[in-house]
């Protein structure tokens, strides 16, 4: 089976995802505890799109790890994948999309670069903000056909940087723009909302792409460390599912066992911000470029 994490990447083309690959199994965007779920339930391969963090858990390096060790292939871009993706590649996870490239060279370094506010699953996961990725490239593309001027483009920038990610849009970022006149204000903001570069849609579609094609990956030269923090992952699991499931610890003490290829454990801030509920669903949370 197929699993791909996805939601406001992909807004209001979830039907035309399903239609195009129905043997892909669609779930909402990741949260800790997702990954090692859908390994679980006999993932072959998966993709990662979105992901939330805030309110809950983010999807742990470890689970990938997890899914890797177990010859799962896994694959992300665009969001939260693109950022995990960058994290975890050296240990066999698939980096794809510009987003993910970017990240990789250093021309982006910012987790905010791809976050943004989006609504529930009730309503296709919308999106009530816009990433930085997007928001950046469709005002540098009305600057090259001429549709804004430089100072103009210049100004628009500054104010989409210094707006939260849950509150930067066009009309925000404009608003915040002095000494333009109302109605150039408007026509700005026409021009841009007119052509919106949407690089995480782009990337997304990239990654299905990755997945319909993705095949079991070979074998690890590296051998996942059960820490304390996993084991009590697998005991939240074990307590969701109902079952101890095949692969996890032998035992509850946490082992010393390391990559063999002289790698160690990935980190980053977004693996350990606060949650709640390890497998709760995702609703009106920040996403990573969702």
């Amino acid at each position: 089976m197929k699993f791909m994490f996805v939601g406001p990447s992909l807004h209001g083309q979830r039907e035309h995802l399903a239609t195009r690959h129905p043997d892909f199994v669609l779930r909402h965007p990741a949260v800790r505890g997702n990954v090692a779920t859908a390994v679980i339930e006999g993932a072959t391969a998966i993709a990662i799109v979105d992901g939330c963090f805030g309110a809950m858990q983010s999807v742990w390096h470890k689970e990938i790890l997890f899914a890797l060790e177990k010859g799962v292939a896994v694959g992300g871009g665009a969001s939260m994948g693109a950022l995990r993706a960058v994290e975890c590649d050296a240990f066999g996870m698939h980096g794809v999309g510009e987003i993910y490239d970017d990240y990789k060279t250093g021309r982006l370094n910012d987790d905010e670069e791809v976050c943004l506010a989006h609504g529930p699953a009730e309503i296709d996961w919308l999106p009530l903000s816009v990433p930085w990725v997007n928001f950046a490239a469709t005002v540098v593309g009305a600057t090259v056909r001429g549709e804004v001027t430089s100072d103009e483009r210049d100004l628009v920038m500054i104010a989409g940087r210094h707006l939260h990610y849950t509150e930067r849009t066009f009309g925000r970022a404009l608003q915040m723009v002095e000494g333009m006149r109302e109605r150039r204000r408007t026509i700005v903001l026409e021009r841009l909302l007119a052509n919106v570069r949407d690089r995480k849609r782009e990337d997304a579609w990239k990654v299905v792409d990755w997945l319909s094609t993705a095949r079991n990956s070979a074998q690890v030269p590296w051998t996942l460390s059960r820490t304390s923090h996993w084991m009590s992952l697998e005991r939240d699991l074990e307590r969701v599912l109902g079952f101890r499931p095949t692969g996890f610890s032998d035992t509850r003490q946490p082992n010393a066992a390391v990559p063999t290829g002289g790698a160690t454990n990935v980190t980053r801030s977004a693996s350990s911000r606060p949650g709640t509920e390890p497998l709760a669903e995702a609703s009106v949370h920040s996403v990573w470029d969702g």
